[in-house]
C-alpha cells in the first residue's frame, strides 16, 4: 500500500508517421494547450505505445483528457 500522491505526467512524445516528433514537458501546467488535447481526443489519430494504458489514466487524471484511439 503505498499512502504518496501518484507521478504526474512528466513527459509526453507525439509522432508522426512522417517521422516528426514533438516533446511536451507539462510540468507544473494545470492545462494542455488546446491544439494537443483535440488531437489526442480525435478519434481518426491513432495513438500508440508501450504501456500507452497507463499514459492514458494519467493523461485522464493530469488534465482531464478522453484519449481515443489507442493501441
Amino acid at each position: 500500500l503505498c499512502l504518496c500522491e501518484p507521478h504526474r505526467i512528466s513527459l509526453l512524445q507525439l509522432c508522426a508517421s512522417s517521422g516528426s516528433c514533438l516533446l511536451l514537458r507539462p510540468g507544473s501546467v494545470q492545462h494542455l494547450p488546446q491544439r494537443i488535447m483535440s488531437l489526442l481526443e480525435d478519434p481518426r489519430v491513432i495513438k500508440a505505445g508501450v504501456g500507452i494504458q497507463q499514459d492514458v489514466r494519467r493523461l485522464q487524471r493530469d488534465f482531464g483528457v478522453q484519449v481515443s484511439s489507442q493501441l
